[in-house]
C-alpha cells in the first residue's frame, strides 16, 4: 500500500504545472549545531533530518542508519564549506558554516524544489528497510522544507492534507 502511495506522490509531482517546477528553489534549509564550524549530531538538510558525522575533511549524513548523503568539507578564512551528494544522485549539494557565529547558509545545488523532493523519494525507495517502511514521512518532510515555501505562493498546488499525504509547500 505504501508503495502505491509513493508512486502516486511521484505521479502527482510530475503532473504539477511546469511553471511551478521551473522556478528555482533558491535554497534548501540546513540546521544543526556546529562546533568550530564542524557539524556532528542531529542535522536537517532540506527537511530531511539525520545524523551528521564530520571528521578529517569528510562528512556523512545517515537517516535510519542508512547513508543519505556524504561528501567533503574544508575550513579556512572563518568558514567551513560542505559539498556532497545524496546517495544515488549526481547533483551536488553545498552549504557553508561561519565558524565565528555558527550561522549556516542554505544549501544549494538543486534547480527546483521538485528535483529535491524527487531525489529524496528515490533515495527513500532504495532504503525502505532503514526507514521502517515510512518513506512517506521522509518525502513529506522534504516537500515541506521551509526554505522553499515561495514555490507555492499563489497557485495553491499541493498542501498538507492532514493525513500524511504532504506534498505541498507551505
Amino acid at each position: 500500500m505504501r508503495y502505491l502511495w509513493i508512486v502516486g506522490l511521484l505521479v502527482a509531482l510530475m503532473a504539477m504545472p511546469a511553471v511551478v517546477l521551473a522556478q528555482p528553489n533558491g535554497a534548501l534549509s540546513v540546521s544543526g549545531t556546529p562546533t568550530s564550524g564542524i557539524l556532528n549530531g542531529t542535522t536537517t538538510i532540506g527537511g530531511v533530518t539525520g545524523t551528521m558525522t564530520s571528521s578529517g575533511g569528510s562528512w556523512t549524513m545517515t537517516v535510519g542508519g542508512a547513508t543519505f548523503a556524504s561528501g567533503t568539507y574544508t575550513c579556512g578564512g572563518g568558514s567551513c564549506t560542505y559539498t556532497g551528494t545524496v546517495v544515488g544522485s549526481t547533483r551536488h549539494v553545498s552549504f557553508s558554516i561561519n565558524t565565528t557565529t555558527g550561522a549556516i547558509t542554505a544549501a544549494t545545488g538543486f534547480p527546483t524544489h521538485g528535483a529535491w523532493v524527487s531525489t529524496v523519494a528515490h533515495w527513500g525507495a532504495g532504503n525502505r528497510a532503514a526507514l521502517g517502511g515510512n518513506i512517506g514521512h521522509t518525502v513529506s518532510s522534504a516537500a515541506k522544507d521551509p526554505a522553499s515555501t515561495h514555490l507555492d505562493s499563489g497557485g495553491g498546488h499541493g498542501g498538507d492534507h492532514g493525513d500524511g499525504r504532504g506534498g505541498g509547500n507551505h
